[in-house]
């Protein structure tokens, strides 16, 4: 699961990357809003694969030490 997360964070970096420069690029206001916009939904997106790998993480490390007790 923890390898399927990784790739999953590295698409949304690249996709972020991607939209940043499609905002550097954009000819208009409007459209350099609506990537920026998109960048910041990439990394939010990426940060929030990344909070739930280390919660989880967290979550089977104390459930292996519950078990450990028994």
């Amino acid at each position: 699961m923890l390898q399927r997360t990784a790739k999953l964070v590295a698409d949304c970096y690249q996709r972020a990357a991607e939209s940043a420069q499609e905002a550097r690029n954009a000819q208009n206001a409007s459209d350099r809003e609506f990537y920026l916009d998109m960048e910041r939904r990439w990394m939010f997106l990426a940060n929030s694969y990344e909070f739930t790998d280390r919660v989880t993480s967290m979550s089977n490390e104390l459930d292996r030490d519950r078990s450990k007790r028994k």
